[in-house]
């Protein structure tokens, strides 16, 4: 398997070692030709229907892994720097209205988030497994030896709709 070694430390990295990353990104991802738009607006979602028969999709999955403006990458923050970036992811998660009304899971072994101090149950996490919304810890070289898996699994968790 090959495995590209190059991870960044914080948004400025892409900036600081531009004649590094570009090449790098423009190999790996081609059709975004030296540029990455960025478009947070949950508004531009078209809401067309991803099975409109309802016969072949159970369920869908949204993952997103990237960082929050003012704090590091997950490869170099500290302890304390994760679990204000989940104190602040989940606050505005909770805040969500209607059909993306939901509840935070922490992992379980997570001790970070106070409302559940001990991470999700083990029937919760079942029950996440079996939806394919379960997550586990990084155990690739570049997971590993980026720092992905530091702290495993202390701050991180699943928000599940209702």
């Amino acid at each position: 398997e090959d495995v590209l070694g190059l991870v960044a430390g914080d948004a400025e990295s892409y900036e600081v070692f531009r004649e590094v990353f570009d090449p790098v990104i423009a190999q790996l991802h081609p059709r975004m030709n030296g540029g990455h738009e960025v478009d947070v607006d949950y508004r531009q979602v078209n809401g067309a229907a991803i099975d409109p028969t309802g016969s072949f999709v159970v369920t869908t999955k949204f993952v997103t892994r990237r960082s929050v403006r003012g704090f590091r990458f997950p490869s170099v923050c500290t302890f304390e720097e994760r679990r204000e970036v989940e104190r602040v992811v989940v606050k505005s998660l909770l805040s969500l209205e209607g059909e993306l009304k939901g509840d935070y899971f922490p992992l379980i072994g997570s001790r970070s988030y106070q409302p559940k101090p001990n991470g999700m149950t083990q029937e919760k996490q079942d029950e996440l497994r079996m939806i394919g919304a379960i997550f586990r810890e990084p155990d690739t070289p570049l997971g590993l030896s980026s720092g992905f898996g530091r702290h495993w699994p202390d701050g991180r968790g699943i928000f599940h709709n209702d």
